[in-house]
């Protein structure tokens, strides 16, 4: 196993590379820290109500171990958040979806864009 500081010369930040070699995969193994998928929180999250706060922060740092399934979890908690917040908890989530867009918080599209089914 080794490892190597490199500094990018983009955006100046410093990332640690370690590659990790076996007899199957002499090659090696390369990881990354932070993760490429690395990314900053936004500023406007201080403006967000505590929960929904603290779920953002923690899509990101599921985002930072280079976790797939659960941001995506996180934001559909998000979502659903806003829409209790705004419509109530009035069923499932096509019907909250729908109020939503009958109250003027999302359009049309944005509504289909939500409803999409997973590929």
């Amino acid at each position: 196993m080794s490892s190597a500081e490199a500094k990018c010369l983009g955006c100046q930040e410093i990332v640690l590379q370690r590659t990790e070699r076996t007899e199957d995969n002499p090659e090696g193994e390369v990881s990354y820290f932070p993760p490429v998928v690395s990314r900053h929180l936004p500023k406007w999250r201080i403006y967000l109500p505590s929960e929904s706060r603290s779920v953002l922060e923690e899509i990101y740092k599921s985002l930072d171990s280079a976790s797939l399934r659960l941001p995506m979890m996180g934001a559909r908690t998000l979502v659903d958040l806003f829409m209790v917040d705004k419509v109530k908890d009035i069923g499932g989530f096509e019907r909250k979806l729908h109020e939503l867009e009958k109250a003027g918080y999302i359009s049309s599209k944005n509504q289909d864009v939500l409803l999409a089914p997973l590929i």
